[in-house]
């Protein structure tokens, strides 16, 4: 179990080799690779990995975290992955999706969180996920899936799509049933519904997927209606919660942060964020450690 966070922002202030060095600075002790642009548009790919030699590019990024003894143990890939009756942008995002399952099979990278089809029942997801599951097995990466939400337009909270009950992300993992999709079990959308719904909560989406299901994290809080992707502690969800429901599934994956940067921040502003996600990460994952001993 590794304390990690995703390049994303980071590489607003450089590129991803600045990104793994200063990661690695901060104290993290494993990193999480953004596919998109975080800042330029979430369906745009990554430039310094799709462009020019994708395979040279793998094997560079590889060779730095080698380098640094900085592990990259899940990545997450562009998205929304599918639009209605947009057959184009719907194929370049198949596209490239497999494209970054290919660059986390040359680096090694385990876990790739790819999105699910947003409000869309089991059988259409299970249609787009069985384009990349082979490709998942032949490169002997794992996806692993999240639990989404949706905004209505004036709505006074989020409302249900794909995986957001547990009971839903369940079904939709046994429909599919493959060994190489699994769940990423996102805590701050989880809570987004406890307000209204009692019967979705991080702790309970936890165990509803079990040890079984349950590889991944994204860990980030909230004020419980919002997606603010806040660091741990600063919102209101119940971590104890939290912990006692991955000592139960006997949670073996890793801890990655998924927070919101400021964009009004410079670097070193940047900088003192960070650290306080990496010592909300140390504190989760010492809580954690503790129940385990």
């Amino acid at each position: 179990m590794k304390t990690a966070m995703m390049t994303g922002h980071v590489t607003r202030f450089g590129d991803l080799e600045f990104a793994l060095r200063l990661i690695k600075e901060l104290g993290f002790e494993a990193v999480d690779l953004t596919m998109y642009d975080t800042f330029g548009g979430v369906a745009v790919r990554n430039r310094e990995l799709f462009t020019g030699d994708i395979i040279a590019n793998a094997k560079r990024i590889k060779s730095i975290a080698e380098e640094i003894n900085l592990p990259i143990v899940q990545a997450h890939t562009p998205f929304h992955v599918y639009r209605k009756d947009d057959e184009e942008y719907n194929a370049y995002m198949l596209e490239t999706q497999k494209l970054c399952l290919q660059i986390a099979g040359i680096i090694g990278i385990p876990y790739v969180v790819i999105h699910p089809v947003m409000n869309a029942d089991n059988e259409f997801n299970k249609k787009f996920f069985d384009e990349l599951l082979p490709l998942a097995k032949k490169m002997n990466v794992v996806i692993a899936t999240e639990n989404m939400w949706e905004w209505q337009v004036g709505a006074i909270h989020c409302d249900y799509s794909t995986c957001s009950t547990p009971e839903s992300f369940l079904s939709l993992l046994e429909y599919i049933n493959h060994p190489n999709l699994k769940a990423c079990v996102d805590v701050g959308h989880a809570q987004m519904f406890n307000g209204f719904d009692k019967s979705v909560s991080p702790k309970l989406m936890i165990e509803k997927l079990g040890h079984k299901y349950c590889v991944a994290l994204h860990l980030h809080d909230n004020d419980g209606v919002n997606d603010y992707h806040k660091i741990p502690f600063d919102g209101v969800i119940n971590w104890e919660e939290v912990y006692d429901a991955l000592t139960k599934i006997n949670y073996q994956g890793h801890l990655v942060t998924e927070t919101s940067l400021p964009r009004e921040f410079n670097l070193e502003e940047s900088k003192e964020f960070w650290l306080k996600q990496r010592e909300a990460a140390d504190k989760i994952k010492s809580e954690l450690l503790k129940r385990r001993a």
